[in-house]
């Protein structure tokens, strides 16, 4: 969509029924003063576990970002900024292990190489 708001979604799961729970709830802990009590972490219907922010123009920097409207589809489409020095301002340490967490992996046993998955096209 071309939403002018933005909210952050957290979904943790796929092995088992408390796959990575107390990881999820880690990150509800410190997500917790943006979420409503009706926002808590909620068992998803198969394996995993969700939570969501509230919807804040606050975000709409970071949405508009990281999400900016695809002029062919008038759609929002994930991409990372392509501008390095926003990048190293907007990552730091602790943001690059938890993006790792989230959505890293190691290439291969027998690599050393790892992987930061964005999911974009």
């Amino acid at each position: 969509t071309t939403g002018k708001t933005f909210r952050c979604y957290f979904q943790q799961g796929g092995w088992g029924k408390h796959c990575h729970k107390e990881y999820l709830f880690h990150l509800y802990d410190c997500f917790q003063n943006l979420c409503t009590p009706e926002l808590k972490p909620r068992q998803l219907k198969k394996d995993g576990w969700s939570f969501e922010t509230r919807t804040l123009g606050t975000f709409s920097f970071y949405g508009n970002l990281f999400y900016p409207i695809d002029p062919k589809t008038g759609k929002r489409t994930k991409r990372l900024p392509t501008r390095p020095n926003l990048l190293k301002k907007l990552i730091s340490p602790i943001s690059l292990a938890y993006w790792f967490m989230d959505d890293g992996s190691q290439k291969s046993k027998q690599s050393k190489g790892l992987i930061l998955n964005t999911h974009s096209s």
